[in-house]
């Protein structure tokens, strides 16, 4: 019954269910007076309120595509509780998010240098991107095809030069 009444309790906590939270932990307390798992339960229940708020509006503004603002939300959760799965879940899918949107504007923008004749440029933003996802073989395969543009316009202008020196 005590481990029955933790569970239910820990599960309607997760769930936002603050009336069968609160029965399940009471239970637990009358069972065990000095429970500390039901003592922390209930000022969970304490915070819950705004917790649930916090992590709608995070999932809200997640939805909509503002990021930081759906991470700052649940990182405000997690101030409060820091054992609700929700925003747990809900940080790491909004830091992963967040993660890949970064690396494909630095590919984006590598690939603008890149068509622009700018190698330089180029090879940066692919570097970024590799910061970024360090495991990427396409951010690795443009930065290697930046390199050896930027390689080769500086073989052709030597060239060039040495070409020009000849004729003189």
């Amino acid at each position: 019954l005590i481990t029955n009444s933790l569970a239910d309790g820990v599960t309607a906590v997760e769930a936002g269910d603050i009336a069968k939270a609160r029965d399940s932990f009471d239970l637990l307390l009358v069972l065990e007076p000095n429970n500390e798992a039901a003592k922390s339960g209930l000022q969970r229940l304490e915070q819950l309120p705004q917790v649930l708020e916090l992590v709608a509006s995070a999932n809200i503004n997640f939805s909509e595509g503002d990021f930081e603002e759906a991470l700052d939300s649940f990182q405000q959760a997690l101030k409060l509780d820091s054992q609700f799965q929700a925003a747990i879940v809900g940080v790491e899918n909004t830091k992963n998010k967040i993660k890949a949107l970064e690396f494909q504007a630095a590919l984006n923008q590598g690939y603008r240098f890149l068509e622009q004749s700018n190698y330089s440029s180029a090879i940066t933003s692919f570097a970024r991107a590799l910061a970024i996802e360090p495991n990427s073989s396409v951010a690795a395969q443009a930065r290697l095809q930046a390199q050896t543009e930027l390689n080769q316009t500086q073989i052709n202008n030597l060239l060039a030069i040495a070409n020009a020196h000849e004729l003189a």
